[in-house]
């Protein structure tokens, strides 16, 4: 229960910090995406979860569609968080009309249930954004690709506007 409460209070203070730079300064560059995705990372090592995460942009992203990617992450470690050994891989790319997450969660197993609720909450996050999602599920794994389009308006939830 620990676990749970610290993992979302981490992701409160990151959202929360993204929707208030989404004022300040709205575009993420490489370097910036990559301290996101690396604190994430190390939230999750300090609660049991094996996780690495790299990033790869040609150009910057909009605060809005990084906010979408993040909620589909803190999907993915949703599942980890209760799996047995998990080992979390993460990898962004992306250029000036897309970006690209890919998720690979291993553990020596999981719930099933929390499979099928983080799938259907991937599902949810991108549901009328301009992205869309190839997943594989198995009892000791999860394998997620979420795309998004830069180009067009994107609500904080992950919707078009």
């Amino acid at each position: 229960m620990l676990t749970e409460v610290k993992l979302l209070v981490a992701y409160c203070k990151r959202k929360g910090a993204l929707v208030l730079s989404e004022r300040s300064n709205p575009e993420f560059d490489r370097d910036r995406l990559q301290l996101v995705f690396n604190e994430t990372a190390s939230d999750l090592r300090s609660i049991g979860v094996d996780c690495a995460a790299m990033v790869s942009l040609e150009s910057e992203l909009p605060a809005p569609v990084v906010s979408a990617l993040y909620d589909c992450l803190y999907d993915v470690a949703s599942v980890a968080l209760f799996a047995t050994d998990p080992i979390l891989m993460l990898f962004v790319s992306g250029d000036e009309k897309g970006v690209e997450m890919r998720a690979a969660l291993d553990a020596a197993q999981m719930d099933a249930a929390r499979l099928e609720a983080a799938a259907s909450s991937l599902r949810e996050d991108l549901a009328g954004s301009h992205g869309s999602l190839s997943l594989e599920l198995s009892p000791t794994s999860l394998n997620a690709a979420v795309r998004l389009s830069v180009g067009g308006d994107v609500r904080e939830e992950g919707g078009e506007t």
